[in-house]
């Protein structure tokens, strides 16, 4: 809760035996609504759309010495993409 008494989140900490974490995840309350809206107008949750692929960012100097890029120069390394993006 903030100052103002909004919920900002939801804890959450899985208990499963097989799997116990002792790490506790506070959901954020955005999350909690999309959840939420959407099993109300769907029946089901269908989560969030992503575009389908996964990046890193090039900061580490040597990584962008591998590639042939200045000191100076910023961007995105593609990682993978998803048989399913489109």
């Amino acid at each position: 809760f903030n100052a103002n008494g909004e919920c900002l989140g939801m804890a959450f900490q899985s208990l499963s035996s097989d799997s116990a974490e002792n790490i506790g995840y506070v959901i954020p309350t955005v999350v909690i609504m999309h959840f939420l809206n959407d099993l109300l107008k769907h029946g089901s949750y269908t989560g969030f759309p992503t575009i389908g692929v996964e990046t890193q960012t090039m900061e580490n100097p040597h990584l962008r010495e591998a590639f042939g890029m200045s000191p100076k120069q910023k961007g995105l390394l593609v990682n993978r993409i998803a048989p399913t993006s489109a």
